[in-house]
C-alpha cells in the first residue's frame, strides 16, 4: 500500500530520489498509472511485466549451463513459484530480480563472446537494479 500510493505524480514532481527508497520503481509505477489510469492493475503492472520477462531470462541463463529440458523446467518452476507470484503486489523485488538477472545474462554473454558492450550493458542493468531497491 505504501509503495503504490507514494508513486502517484512523482513524474510531475521531477524528484530524483525519495527519502526511503530509490526512485526507479516509483517512476515505472507512475508511468503505468498514466497509461492505465489509477487502478490496482496499474500499481502492479511493472511487476507483472518484469516478472514475466524474468521467466524468459531464467530460461536463457539456465540454457547456458544445461540443456533445453532443464531450462524449460527451471522456467516452469519460476512461473509457478508462490514467492514470485506474491511479489506482483506493489513491491520492487521483481523489478530488481529482472534487472539483476539480465545483468548476469549479459555478463555471461561477455564471458562467452568477449564483446565489451555486453559488460557495459551488464553494469548499467546492475545500476538500474540498485535504483529500484536497496537489496
Amino acid at each position: 500500500m505504501v509503495h503504490g500510493s507514494q508513486t502517484v505524480g512523482i513524474l510531475n514532481a521531477k524528484l530524483i530520489s525519495t527519502q526511503s527508497t530509490p526512485p526507479l520503481n516509483f517512476y515505472l509505477t507512475d508511468l503505468s498509472y498514466k497509461i492505465l489510469g489509477y487502478i490496482t492493475l496499474a500499481s502492479r503492472f511493472p511487476q507483472l511485466i518484469f516478472g514475466t520477462l524474468l521467466i524468459v531470462l531464467i530460461f536463457l541463463i539456465t540454457k547456458k549451463f544445461f540443456d533445453k529440458k532443464i531450462a524449460l523446467a527451471a522456467a516452469f518452476f519460476v512461473t509457478f513459484s508462490s514467492l514470485l507470484v506474491r511479489m506482483t503486489i506493489a513491491e520492487q523485488s521483481l523489478v530488481v530480480l529482472f534487472f539483476s538477472f539480465f545483468g548476469v545474462y549479459l555478463g555471461l554473454e561477455y564471458l562467452e563472446k568477449r564483446k565489451i558492450y555486453f559488460l557495459i550493458f551488464s553494469a548499467v542493468l546492475f545500476g538500474l537494479a540498485m535504483l529500484t531497491k536497496y537489496s
